[in-house]
């Protein structure tokens, strides 16, 4: 299995664990594997573009060596943008939201649900870029 594969299934697998949280009422786990599944999955498509690239950028590895998803999603922005703009929205603010750091965090009800199903959208969507 090449490394964009496997960062897809364990994508997949951050996402499904965020959503069972969820339904166990923990919604810090929940908020921070949500974030997790969008940082793998961002780091699934930088994989992808390595594996297609002939010469691929020699400081692709330097720059997915980071937590911060608009970092991640800037290297890939242009396929991004075929997001829509509720999409790119989405992605932008939870980005903005979730850090590493989030696992150190209490986080509400209301605010986990909004962001676990706002991850499940930019996921959706990322995924159905490749």
């Amino acid at each position: 299995m090449n490394p964009g594969e496997l960062a897809w299934r364990l994508a997949e697998s951050r996402l499904r664990e965020a959503k069972a949280l969820i339904a166990a009422g923990e919604w810090s786990g929940a908020f921070y594997l949500g974030g997790y599944a969008i940082e793998l999955a961002l780091k699934a498509r930088m994989a992808v573009s390595v594996i297609e690239e002939v010469l691929p950028d020699p400081n692709l590895l330097n720059r997915a060596r980071t937590h911060d998803l608009l970092k991640l999603a800037d290297y890939d922005w242009a396929r991004l943008g075929a997001l829509n703009a509720n999409e790119r929205q989405k992605l932008t603010t939870l980005a903005g939201i979730w850090s590493e750091r989030a696992r150190y965090l209490e986080h509400t009800e209301s605010l986990t649900r909004t962001f676990v199903a706002d991850v499940e959208t930019v996921y959706a969507a990322i995924k159905g870029l490749t």
